[in-house]
């Protein structure tokens, strides 16, 4: 027995006992949480959470799951130590989805097409999507010192190789060395996480209830990438239009309002609530959105609007010669294209169209409007057209405390029919007007043909009409905004220090290994020296 109290036998075990203490704590060190077994090595900490999002997750009470979307359910080496930080709070569940076996899991949740390695995050309230690309950024602060290029000093991740050609036409030069990768994460993330747990969203509401025509497919997707909850809201079945209705979207009403649906849309309007509609010319003959429409100095003209189409082509001798002995379109009781000189019933246009040309030259761009500007700036200085189908006119009255700017109009060829007949009428005609009550702030954006905003409108009269729509949309709407206070981003100049999976395990099996090997050569050693 003395034979174990010695100095050499004591140093034995102290030995042994420190490499078991090793082999356990390896072996609990494997079982820790991601978070915890990842250290952050970057000289941006991309992989630390700032303070922000570090308190707003702890004091997270609803669960939110993110899912992650990865290729053969590989995830990315550089987002997972990332999301191990975020699955370290107990609200917050991170699973990985494989989408070569699920591919069509991402339309559960959003019609934009998602890439590899985004997120989709939801709650039991609602959910939004995050692309791969929108958590990162380009920036050059050289640029952004400069005079004429400042404009494209920030550019987003998906739009990169696109603006670096243009800047090379431009500029002469590959101006990429000049910047630099931003990780965006930790704000794009925790505003999401903020967004799906929100007590409060804004919400975009569709009338229901009076034969309107469905939402354009088109819209649908414009709205899903710009965030907007769809809703239906048929007020037959309530008194109230809810708290939470930002926007209000009317298309195509083909039977009238009941006298408590237009008490309910009145008092909407009067807390400041926001509308558009989309109107074919049998408005005019529904009272009582004609008294909605009235309250902000409106009213619905009925027949329908014309508005002749002139060739800018040089024309030949023989050309004008003809056109001096062209006779005027007969005026008769039944309608006609205009311009033809047809006679009436031999040919019956599908649609009447709105001169392109001319609309894109009345859309006024006033830099003193206080409402229209944004619609008018955008749209005019991308010369984008709007041509409506079957327009009925919008005659405006001037009426105290209602703001009127127009949005579109008809050229002054244009004139107006009703039951086939041509009226006196001559244009220009209005077809789009915002207005805005400035005692109640409620606005009203209204353009003068559904069928022009209808599914698969792009294919024969192009996508400007949509661009329209959604820039209106966007103007009225008012995006949900996070109450997160700043959150910076990191750069990804400096390299990332990852480990794969096979390093990891690779790691873990030679610790062991290393350690059983010491520990059983200590244990020989001393078996043998106590046999001596």
């Amino acid at each position: 027995m003395s034979s174990w109290k010695t100095p050499r036998v004591r140093t034995v075990l102290v030995a042994l006992i420190v490499l078991a203490a090793l082999i356990v704590l390896n072996v609990l060190a494997v079982l820790l949480p991601g978070h915890l077994r990842t250290a952050d090595v970057s000289r941006s900490r991309m992989f630390t959470l700032s303070a922000v999002s570090k308190q707003f997750l702890s004091e997270l009470k609803q669960d939110v799951t993110l899912y992650f979307l990865c290729e053969n359910g590989d995830p990315s080496a550089v987002l997972t130590p990332f999301l191990d930080r975020y699955a370290a709070y107990p609200h917050v569940r991170v699973q990985v989805v494989d989408t070569t076996d699920e591919p069509s899991f991402y339309l559960q949740y959003t019609r934009q097409k998602l890439s590899n390695f985004s997120l989709i995050v939801e709650s039991g309230k609602r959910s939004t999507s995050i692309d791969y690309g929108d958590m990162m950024h380009y920036y050059s602060e050289m640029l952004a010192g400069n005079q004429y290029l400042s404009s494209y000093a920030n550019i987003p991740y998906g739009s990169f190789a696109q603006a670096i050609a243009y800047l090379g036409q431009m500029t002469g030069q590959d101006l990429t060395p000049y910047y630099t990768l931003y990780f965006d994460g930790d704000t794009v993330l925790t505003s999401a996480i903020e967004y799906v747990t929100a007590e409060f969203v804004p919400g975009l509401y569709l009338l229901g209830g009076h034969n309107e025509e469905t939402i354009a497919d088109e819209m649908k997707t414009l709205l899903d990438n710009y965030g907007v909850s769809l809703h239906e809201l048929d007020l037959s079945q309530t008194d109230r239009v809810p708290n939470d209705c930002s926007l209000l979207f009317v298309q195509g009403p083909r039977s009238d309002l009941s006298d408590s649906e237009l008490a309910s849309l009145r008092a909407f309007l009067a807390r400041g609530g926001n509308m558009i509609l989309l109107s074919d010319g049998n408005v005019a003959q529904l009272g009582h959105f004609q008294a909605l429409l009235s309250d902000f100095g409106l009213q619905a003209g009925a027949g329908v609007l014309w508005d002749r189409v002139e060739t800018p082509a040089p024309q030949t001798e023989e050309d004008a010669s003809a056109d001096e002995n062209a006779e005027e379109p007969k005026e008769t009781g039944e309608e006609s294209e205009p311009g033809t000189g047809e006679e009436p019933g031999e040919t019956e246009p599908e649609t009447v169209l709105i001169d392109t040309d001319s609309f894109v030259q009345q859309i006024p761009f006033d830099a003193g409007s206080r409402y229209a500007a944004s619609i008018a700036s955008f749209t005019h200085a991308n010369n984008v057209p709007l041509t409506l189908s079957e327009p009925h006119p919008i005659y405006c009255t001037a009426k105290e405390g209602i703001v009127q700017e127009v949005l579109s109009t008809t050229s002054d060829r244009a004139y107006r029919t009703v039951g086939g007949t041509r009226q006196d009428e001559t244009g220009p005609f209005t077809t789009g007007i915002i207005a805005v009550d400035e005692t109640s702030g409620a606005r009203l954006i209204w353009y003068s043909s559904a069928s022009a905003f209808a599914s698969g409108t792009s294919k024969t009269l192009g996508t400007g009409n949509f661009i329209y729509l959604y820039v209106a949309i966007a103007q009225l709407y008012g995006t949900y905004t996070p109450k997160l206070g700043d959150i910076p981003s990191s750069s990804l100049a400096d390299p990332v220090l990852t480990v794969s999976k096979s390093s990891v395990t690779l790691t873990v099996v030679l610790v062991v290994l290393a350690s059983l090997a010491v520990l059983g050569t200590g244990i020989v050693i001393v078996v043998r020296r106590r046999k001596k």
